[in-house]
């Protein structure tokens, strides 16, 4: 199942870089994203609308996402027990502590937003 995941992810990266990507490479809205993101880390900076605190803020939404998906990530590495270590761990259960993550990354998000909106 996870070949299937990871061979239909990378059909679809493949599909945009030879596809995609030129088409909106030469639409002139696009032009100038194009022209700062020309590495990974570029197009990392780009997205994170040129702000750490965005940056930051994906990283914690990334992480309760991870949270929530304990037990399958759990599972699928083989180690149904890790789910307890976490808890013992952390002290609160894993869906509570991503949801938490997740919540916290949308307020950092939106006032960040907010203030860009305004510059």
């Amino acid at each position: 199942m996870i070949w299937i995941i990871l061979a239909t992810l990378l059909g679809i990266a493949g599909i945009y870089l030879a596809i995609i990507r030129p088409i909106l490479e030469a639409k002139p809205q696009f032009r100038k994203f194009y022209a700062e993101a020309d590495t990974f880390w570029k197009k990392v900076w780009a997205l994170a609308y040129k702000s750490s605190t965005v940056l930051v803020a994906y990283g914690q939404a990334a992480l309760g996402i991870l949270a929530t998906q304990i037990e399958s990530i759990a599972a699928l590495f083989g180690d149904p027990d890790f789910k307890a270590q976490f808890i013992n761990l952390v002290g609160a259960d894993t869906k509570t502590v991503g949801y938490i993550l997740l919540a916290i990354s949308l307020v950092t998000f939106a006032a960040r937003m907010r203030s860009i909106v305004r510059e």
